[in-house]
């Protein structure tokens, strides 16, 4: 029950006894026996009677009261579409094929948007669905070998004439699993993902972005000299095609960039090299060393960091995925019904967003599109039937009440 009927149900009835008598008193001749302040009124059923008035009319301020944050949120909709949607599950997934697949030869794609399927626990069979964001190519590589070089020295030694600008590095060595020279590989790029508990992966992104001078390539301690366009390190995730979240016309995009930081902040921490295939199409060898030349020196980077920092075959998914509700049987009766993904399993899905509504006639041929009412597209123009969707709360079940909720977020009702 709602706190805010208590409240407007004592000021209707403070309302009728003290403004009844002030108006009885203003207007005597035709109002004069609303002046129940000044009487002592012992009929029960009287008394019931204005309690039941004063109820009914604190039903109605509240109905009142909840239409101005329903129209709030249409309005946030209008604006913000999917700024009131619930925030789904993020994770990390990593990739481990059998690196002597002869099929990874020629790289094998994983496409944003592939399904994963997480394995049921023994609490819930309702299996997690989760979607990859960005595209992921398998190559039969892996590091074999993680170092950081903290002097010139260290660096002139490992076959690199760095700048004078330069004064650390870090080595990632490469090895080809199925005894294929990297010459042999079209490898044009690699994803790396920067991790480690607590900050050690935002420092470590930032150690690669801010502090890189150049990436030089080497093979056996010696450098691969190549004129033109030089190797380079891109951020991932940031555009519109690598979101995890969905993408709006209407949306700023930099709202979705801010959300999916605060939700998920490793979702950023992807590095990818790019222009390698010029350096390895001269490399015959099956090992291969990246070496990032810094501009700074930190003693502490040996410590914190070790090749379980960076990985490859890694990729961002979500916990979001389309699915069609349970049909809605309409009574004409009511003008809001409750969307359930599955019957059998109400609590195991909460709805995102109402991507659209489809209505069926009595014979199952007859169609209807519904359109969305607070939103503008072509399709409108000449449309004739239409939806909006109201979100609240989802509410404590009576078994829920007494053994408690099975998590401690409870999640939404559409």
């Amino acid at each position: 029950m709602n706190p805010r009927l208590l409240e407007n149900y004592r000021r209707e009835l403070l309302h009728m006894r003290d403004m009844g008598g002030q108006f009885a008193e203003e207007y005597p001749k035709i109002a004069g026996r609303l002046g129940l302040d000044t009487l002592d009124c012992s009929d029960p059923y009287v008394e019931r009677l204005l309690e039941g008035f004063a109820f009914m009319a604190a039903r109605v301020d509240l109905k009142i009261e909840s239409s101005y944050d329903r129209l709030a949120r249409h309005l946030l909709e209008m604006v913000y579409p999917g700024h009131l949607s619930p925030t789904p599950s993020m994770l990390i997934a990593e990739f481990k094929p059998t690196l002597q697949e002869g099929s990874l030869t020629d790289g094998f794609t994983i496409e944003r948007g592939t399904k994963l399927r997480s394995q049921p626990t023994p609490d819930t069979q309702t299996e997690c669905d989760f979607r990859t964001a960005h595209d992921l190519t398998l190559w039969p590589v892996e590091i074999s070998e993680f170092r950081i070089l903290t002097s010139k020295t260290a660096i002139k030694a490992a076959g690199v004439n760095a700048p004078d600008s330069v004064r650390s590095a870090i080595g990632l060595k490469l090895s080809s699993t199925n005894a294929v020279p990297f010459s042999e590989l079209p490898i044009d790029s690699l994803s790396f993902h920067l991790c480690g508990a607590d900050n050690a992966g935002a420092q470590l992104y930032e150690q690669f972005f801010r502090h890189t001078q150049a990436i030089a390539v080497t093979v056996d301690g010696k450098a691969i000299q190549r004129p033109g366009a030089q190797v380079t390190i891109d951020r991932q995730g940031y555009e519109d095609n690598e979101a995890l979240l969905p993408v709006s016309a209407r949306n700023f995009q930099g709202k979705r960039l801010i959300q999916e930081y605060f939700a998920f902040p490793d979702r950023y921490r992807f590095m990818q090299a790019s222009n390698l295939s010029r350096y390895l199409q001269r490399c015959d060898s099956q090992s291969v060393e990246l070496i990032f030349l810094f501009d700074n020196s930190d003693d502490s980077l040996a410590a914190l960091y070790s090749q379980e920092n960076i990985r490859l075959n890694c990729v961002p998914a979500v916990n979001l995925f389309p699915k069609s509700a349970d049909r809605i049987h309409l009574d004409r009766k009511n003008h809001e019904y409750h969307a359930i993904p599955d019957r059998t399993k109400p609590l195991d899905f909460e709805i995102f967003s109402v991507e659209g509504v489809k209505g069926y006639g009595s014979n199952q041929t007859d169609t209807q599109e519904f359109h969305a009412f607070y939103h503008v597209n072509e399709q409108r123009r000449n449309a004739n039937a239409f939806f909006h969707v109201h979100r609240e709360p989802r509410e404590l079940k009576s078994k829920q009440k007494r053994r408690g909720p099975r998590a401690s977020y409870l999640g939404s009702e559409v």
